[in-house]
């Protein structure tokens, strides 16, 4: 299960908790690989969504920053503007009954239906906000099918 991440320092902080839980991570030079199926590839995810094969993942989790503006991407990042594109090529990473679920904590999100070829989109923030926060939480999420 490969997790793309672009900043360092979360890479390092990954590495340095090598031990959290009893799991052994594997430093590689751009990739951390977990002896839990998991893999870390310092990637700008836009530009890694791209290089999936098609029908590779039943899952994807999509949880992007707002914004981002990192030196390491071709342009800058902003969920309202670049969403349907991170959604539609994982979508296109997705197995014919995958699912994705995007969230994001900006505050005045819209999802654009519209541009999204998905066979279901279904708001779940309600659905996933424990009680004592309902009102407090300032985030949207989403369950997106195939």
């Amino acid at each position: 299960m490969p997790q793309a991440e672009m900043q360092p320092p979360l890479l390092r902080l990954i590495f340095q908790k090598r031990t959290l839980n009893g799991r052994e991570i594997i430093l590689l030079p751009t990739i951390l690989m977990m002896k839990i199926n998991t893999i870390f590839i310092h990637a700008d995810v836009l530009q890694y969504l791209q290089t999936l094969a098609p029908n590779s993942f039943d899952l994807i989790i999509i949880d992007p920053p707002t914004f981002s503006n990192s030196k390491r991407m071709k342009d800058f990042f902003d969920v309202q503007k670049d969403h349907a594109v991170i959604i539609n090529n994982a979508l296109q990473a997705s197995s014919p009954n995958g699912i994705i679920y995007f969230s994001t904590n900006y505050s005045k999100f819209v999802l654009d239906k519209a541009n999204i070829k998905a066979s279901s989109i279904k708001n779940i923030t309600k659905a996933t906000t424990p009680f004592d926060f309902e009102g407090k939480l300032k985030r949207f999420c989403f369950k997106i099918e195939k």
